[in-house]
C-alpha cells in the first residue's frame, strides 16, 4: 500500500513541486539576506572610508595650522634676534620678554583656530616664553622641559616636526582633567647654524570630538584616533585593552566582549596617526534580521498559496479526471458498456475523456454487431434444425392420425390433434432467444411421447418425472427432444 502511495501521480507531482519550487525558494531565503548583508557591509565600509577621508583631511588641516604656527620664529626677526641674544647672553637686540609674550605671540595664535591653546618657546638654557589663551593659566616655575622625552626626541629630529599624543600639559597649572595634543619643533636660524630653542604648540583634543561628531555612523560604532605609539588621542566610547590591541594590529574584524566589529582604518598623512571606525556587527545583524523575517514570511505565504493552488489544480484538472476515467474503465471491464465520462473543460485531460467515450461507443458497437451476428447465426442454425425435425415427425404423426380415423377412434384422434397443435405452437413461437423452462420442455416431451405411442403402441412405455427444484431452470427449447427422439429411434425393441 505504501509503495502504491509513493508511486501515485499525486505523490510524483508533489515531489516535482517540492524540487522545483520549495528547494529554490529555500535557497533564495538563505542567499538573498546573505547577499544583502554583504552589500550592507560593503556600502557601510565605503561610507565609513569616505568619512574617514574627510576626517583625515580635516585633521591634516589642523596639523598644518600647527606646523605653520611652529615655523613663525623663522620668519619673525625680532623673536629670532631675541632668542639668539638670549642664547649668547648678549644685551644687543634683547627684547623684553613681556613684549614677545604680550605683543608678538598673541598675534600669531589669534590668527589660527581657537582650539590651539598655547605656544611655548623653550630656550636651550631651559627658560621659556609662552602665551596661553586662558589668561588665568601660568607656566609652572622651574619646570624642566629638557628632561622630557618629547624634548629629547625633538632635538634628535633636528628640525623635523614631532607630534606628541594626548597628554596632560603638566607644565601649566591647568585642571588635571584637561588633555591636549602637541607639536614640537627645533628652531633653526635660517642663515646661521644656530638652534636657539624649541617651539611647542598645544591644541585641545576637543577638536577631534567635534570632527567625529559631525559624521553619522551606525549606532553602536566606535571612532578612534591613535597616535604613532597607538595611544588614544580620541575615542567616542571607552574601549577595552583587548579591542585596542586588535586595532593596533590593524585587524579587519574585531572581537569584543559584547559585540563584534568590522574595522575600517585610515592613516593621517604627515603625522602617521591612525583613524579607526569600528562598525558594530550587531547593528548590521539587526538590519539583516528584518530582511530575513520579510523574506521568510513572503516565501512562506508564496509557498502556501502556490501549494494550495497546485493541489487544487492537480486535484480538479488532473487527479480527479484520471480517477473518474479509471472508474469508467473498470465498469467497462466489468461489462457495463453504457457508462460514460463527463469531461470538464477543453484541456488535454478533457480531450482524453472524450476519446475514452468514443472508444467505449465504438467498442459497444463492435461488440453489439458481432454478438447480434452470432446470435442471428445460432438462431438460423436452430431454426434449420427445427425445420429438419418437423417434416419427419409430422409425416409419421399424420399417418398415425389417418390410422386413428380409419379405426374410428375419434376421441383419441382429437386428443392427438390437440397435442400436435400445442407442440407446433410451442415450437413455432420464439421466446426470448428461443429459451424455455425445464417444466415446459418436459410437457413438450410428454406430448411428443404421446404422439409417438400412436406409432409404436405397446412397444413404447414412458415415465416422465420433473424434480420441483429444477423445473424453473432456463434451457434452450428442444434441448431434450432430440435425446428422446434418438432414444425412440435407436431403441433395440
Amino acid at each position: 500500500m505504501s509503495r502504491k502511495k509513493f508511486s501515485s501521480l499525486r505523490f510524483i507531482l508533489s515531489l516535482i513541486f517540492i524540487i522545483s519550487t520549495i528547494l529554490p525558494v529555500t535557497i533564495i531565503i538563505y542567499i538573498v539576506p546573505s547577499y544583502y548583508k554583504q552589500q550592507i557591509v560593503k556600502e557601510t565600509d565605503m561610507l565609513v572610508a569616505n568619512n574617514l577621508e574627510s576626517i583625515a583631511n580635516n585633521i591634516l588641516v589642523y596639523l598644518s595650522d600647527l606646523q605653520k604656527l611652529a615655523t613663525f620664529p623663522y620668519f619673525d626677526k625680532e623673536i629670532m634676534a631675541a632668542l639668539i641674544a638670549k642664547e649668547n647672553n648678549t644685551a644687543q637686540g634683547q627684547k623684553p620678554s613681556d613684549y614677545i609674550i604680550n605683543e608678538i605671540l598673541p598675534i600669531y595664535i589669534n590668527m589660527l583656530r581657537k582650539e590651539i591653546l598655547s605656544i611655548v618657546i623653550i630656550n636651550k638654557n631651559g627658560s621659556a616664553l609662552y602665551f596661553n589663551r586662558n589668561q588665568n593659566v601660568d607656566l609652572i616655575n622651574d619646570y624642566d622641559f629638557r628632561a622630557q622625552e618629547w624634548y629629547k626626541k625633538t632635538i634628535e629630529e633636528n628640525g623635523n616636526v614631532v607630534y606628541i599624543g594626548s597628554h596632560r600639559p603638566d607644565y601649566f597649572d591647568y585642571s588635571t582633567s584637561l588633555r591636549v595634543f602637541s607639536l614640537a619643533r627645533l628652531i633653526r636660524h635660517p642663515y646661521i647654524s644656530q638652534t636657539p630653542g624649541v617651539v611647542l604648540v598645544d591644541a585641545d583634543t576637543q577638536i577631534f570630538a567635534d570632527l567625529f561628531s559631525n559624521l553619522q555612523f551606525s549606532p553602536g560604532s566606535i571612532s578612534l584616533l591613535l597616535d604613532t605609539e597607538d595611544n588614544i588621542l580620541f575615542s567616542s566610547k571607552p574601549v577595552s585593552p583587548g579591542i585596542l590591541a586588535q586595532v593596533s594590529n590593524n585587524s579587519p574584524f574585531i572581537k569584543g566582549e559584547t559585540s563584534n566589529y568590522n574595522a575600517v582604518y585610515k592613516k593621517v598623512i604627515s603625522s602617521d596617526w591612525k583613524i579607526a571606525v569600528l562598525v558594530s556587527d550587531r547593528e548590521i545583524k539587526k538590519r539583516i534580521r528584518l530582511v530575513y523575517v520579510v523574506c521568510i514570511m513572503a516565501s512562506m505565504i508564496t509557498l502556501f498559496l502556490t501549494y494550495f493552488l497546485f493541489q487544487m489544480l492537480t486535484l480538479f484538472y488532473i487527479i480527479r479526471p484520471i480517477k473518474e476515467m479509471s472508474q469508467v474503465m473498470k465498469k467497462v471491464e466489468e461489462g457495463d458498456l453504457e457508462v460514460r465520462l463527463k469531461p470538464r473543460g477543453s484541456n488535454e485531460i478533457a480531450t482524453l475523456g472524450k476519446n475514452l467515450n468514443n472508444m467505449i461507443e465504438k467498442l459497444n458497437e463492435l461488440i453489439t454487431r458481432d454478438y447480434k451476428l452470432v446470435i442471428s447465426q445460432k438462431k438460423a442454425e436452430y431454426q434449420a434444425l427445427v425445420s429438419q425435425i418437423q417434416p419427419h415427425f409430422l409425416y409419421n404423426t399424420l399417418n398415425g392420425f389417418l390410422g386413428l380415423n380409419r379405426l374410428g377412434k375419434r376421441k383419441l384422434l382429437e386428443e392427438s390433434i390437440l397435442n400436435l397443435t400445442d407442440m407446433l405452437r410451442y415450437t413455432l413461437t420464439p421466446g426470448e432467444y428461443y429459451q424455455s423452462t425445464v417444466e415446459n420442455e418436459f410437457e413438450f416431451i410428454e406430448k411428443y411421447c404421446t404422439l409417438q405411442k400412436l406409432r409404436f403402441k405397446e412397444k413404447m412405455e414412458t415415465l416422465i418425472n420433473c424434480d420441483q427444484s429444477v423445473k424453473n431452470l432456463i434451457i434452450p427449447k428442444l434441448l431434450i427432444q432430440p435425446l428422446v427422439e434418438n432414444a425412440v429411434k435407436y431403441s433395440p425393441a
